[in-house]
């Protein structure tokens, strides 16, 4: 078992934490595939506001298992989609996600937290893409969703060497929501759950599927998407509740 799942909060949030100390939470394939089944799993409980993703043993995840990528050949990665089915879960799930960072998240860890919708981090986290000294590059979507978030010109300086990022630093280029210390870290990241936990689960969904189209289309359409999400939300269980006290009588 590589990744425990709690749930929190009256069943509103599922916490989700990788496990594998030894190897400072290397993402094996094996560890993605307990993720994918998790991510699954809790999709379809019918309480659930919020995923946190964390890992233990004070690291968050410090990148791929090398020792799956030594060997693989393009040819043997593309018959396997190798590690392909748990992002894509990710990145099509539903809910918000909080990646909650300590120590290190580099490679395909940071590539994990830039997959969640908020990545809240300890002071002492750092950040970075070191598979240029590998002979490698980011193939989870780091190069991709960094540059979208701080431009392509500081996004190919980490890439190009390797640098690695702190906490402080990433918050300032925008990556991070907030840094904490690291005793506050975990009551800080529940609280910030419970806030969004109070709202309704079908305007978190609609929120979460405009800010992701809002970074694979267009503006125009963007805006097109955004007001016909608002539109179906107009028909709510949820948009009628909350609305009755400003109904003229």
């Amino acid at each position: 078992m590589f990744v425990c799942c709690d749930f929190l909060q009256e069943q509103t949030v599922a916490w989700l934490t990788i496990s594998v100390p030894e190897k400072k939470n290397a993402l094996s394939s094996a560890v993605m595939k307990e993720l994918d089944q998790n991510l699954r799993t809790v999709q379809n409980h019918p309480q659930l506001r919020v995923v946190i993703l964390s890992g233990a043993g004070g690291t968050f995840a410090a990148g791929v298992d090398l020792t799956e990528v030594a060997p693989m050949t393009p040819e043997k990665a593309v018959e396997l989609d190798y590690l392909g089915p748990f992002w894509r879960s990710l990145s099509s799930f539903p809910l918000p996600t909080i990646a909650v960072v300590s120590g290190y998240a580099l490679g395909g860890g940071f590539e994990l937290a830039l997959m969640c919708d908020l990545i809240i981090a300890s002071d002492t986290a750092q950040f970075g893409f070191p598979e240029v000294s590998w002979g490698l590059l980011p193939g989870l979507g780091g190069t991709q969703k960094l540059t979208r978030l701080i431009g392509p010109y500081r996004s190919a300086e980490l890439c190009f060497t390797g640098a690695f990022l702190t906490a402080e630093e990433a918050r300032s280029l925008g990556i991070l929501s907030r840094v904490v210390p690291e005793e506050r870290l975990r009551e800080t990241v529940l609280d910030l759950a419970e806030k969004i936990c109070q709202q309704p689960r079908t305007s978190l969904q609609r929120i979460k599927e405009a800010i992701a189209c809002s970074q694979e289309t267009s503006l125009s359409a963007g805006l097109e998407r955004e007001r016909q999400l608002f539109f179906t939300a107009l028909a709510t269980p949820e948009k009628e509740e909350r609305t009755k006290r400003f109904r003229k009588p």
